[in-house]
């Protein structure tokens, strides 16, 4: 079926040919030159959203967040229209720790909304906000409501997590087995099935899960936190220990669920148990892993469907983004949905 969109693209395509061709036609090659260089620089500001939106996961992957938040600026002043990159940057502002930006971004997307699936992904985003401002019940149900007309990998992701928070552990099991059966490779619900599993004791059952997620190297530190819980749980304290390393290594966001103080506590602890005299130093391991970990967090387009943290692991700049278990790791999500276009 042919729908809207690729009508337009079908008669912006025909009248870039037929002004090349007039042009070639009727002035000869200079003149269908001067045609050729007038569209390629109505395409290109056609574009500048897209541009300044590139400029920005440059900036972000290499750290230097003054200059991507100047982007971030130009990006919507560029296509002040397009929800879906004011969607892309509101959840850039909510991973980078700035709430009262992404609400304001977040609440014109949904505004300006032109298609169903626009609307959705940002609500799915604002649902992680709200998550943050500790109204875990208005996310869970804004989210409930999406998901009615919309599922992707993100939304498995980010809901799977909201159910781990309200604490019922058969639900949180039973959604989190439906969006494994979904997306049994994300990092994101592999996480949350895991932790699910551990919630209603199958310990056994959860270790399958964290091998198989382990396999996936995530990027995101609250996978390696819960996977030492279990190895802990299980008195395997040695891996354990390497776990709460890790997971201490990697690089938090404001979407994170969990705090790096909550790691190194818990590492802490397990340290004084094990007797290691020298504690770990989470602080130069973070140093260390910065660039590793910053050039994984490739959900810039958040929630998977645009992904950033470990909801996030989407879309991730990701993961989207939403994405982003999800609010923390976006950036393991599948940064292709949502991607502004």
């Amino acid at each position: 079926m042919i729908n809207k969109n690729m009508v337009q693209s079908l008669v912006t395509a025909g009248l870039i040919l037929l002004a090349l061709y007039l042009g070639f036609a009727q002035f000869g090659f200079l003149g269908g030159a001067t045609v050729l260089v007038l569209v390629i620089g109505w395409m290109l500001w056609r574009r500048r959203g897209m541009l300044h939106y590139k400029a920005v996961e440059k900036f972000f992957l290499s750290g230097d967040m003054e200059n991507m938040r100047l982007h971030m600026k130009k990006a919507v002043e560029a296509d002040p229209e397009n929800a879906v990159l004011r969607s892309s940057i509101g959840f850039l502002y909510l991973k980078t720790g700035s709430p009262v930006e992404a609400e304001r971004m977040l609440s014109v997307a949904i505004a300006k909304a032109k298609k169903p699936d626009e609307k959705y992904n940002a609500q799915m985003m604002m649902s992680l906000l709200l998550w943050k401002k500790g109204q875990v019940n208005e996310a869970f149900e804004l989210l409930e409501t999406v998901m009615e007309s919309y599922r992707t990998t993100a939304a498995y992701s980010t809901m799977g997590f909201f159910h781990l928070e309200r604490g019922d552990a058969e639900k949180a099991l039973s959604f989190n087995r439906e969006a494994y059966e979904y997306n049994s490779k994300n990092p994101v619900i592999l996480d949350n099935y895991g932790s699910a599993l551990m919630m209603t004791g199958d310990n056994a059952g959860a270790m399958k899960v964290y091998d198989e997620l382990m396999k996936l190297e995530p990027s995101f530190p609250d996978a390696w936190y819960n996977y030492g819980r279990l190895l802990e749980a299980s008195d395997r304290e040695q891996e354990a220990l390497r776990m709460y390393q890790t997971a201490a290594s990697k690089r938090f966001w404001y979407t994170s669920t969990i705090s790096r103080d909550e790691v190194e506590m818990r590492l802490s602890a397990l340290e004084e148990k094990l007797g290691i005299a020298t504690p770990f130093d989470t602080a130069v391991s973070a140093d260390a892993a910065s660039a590793a970990s910053t050039a994984s967090a490739s959900a810039i387009d958040g929630p998977d469907d645009a992904t950033f943290g470990h909801m996030t692991e989407g879309s991730d700049l990701n993961a989207a983004a939403p994405a982003d278990a999800s609010p923390a790791s976006m950036d393991d999500t599948d940064e292709k949905e949502g991607q502004p276009d």
